[in-house]
């Protein structure tokens, strides 16, 4: 949860540049969902399989970038 980070802010902080980037990427036409954020407690391997497997999967639901 945010605040829960052994960084203290580290996930709070984090999220606010993952949604800068989004902004940016959104400015150059690309799809905003390419860039993710996935939080999980250390050591749950899988809750990261999870992740990746659905970034990868919404990667290539999104396709290549039409903007290129």
């Amino acid at each position: 949860p945010d605040g829960a980070c052994r960084y203290l802010e580290g996930n709070i902080r984090a999220q606010k540049r993952v949604n800068w980037v989004k902004g940016l990427l959104k400015e150059i036409d690309f799809d905003s969902r390419r860039i993710l954020l996935f939080r999980s407690t250390v050591g749950d391997a899988s809750a990261a399989d999870n992740a990746i497997i659905e970034t990868v999967s919404m990667i290539k639901a999104i396709g290549v970038n039409s903007a290129i």
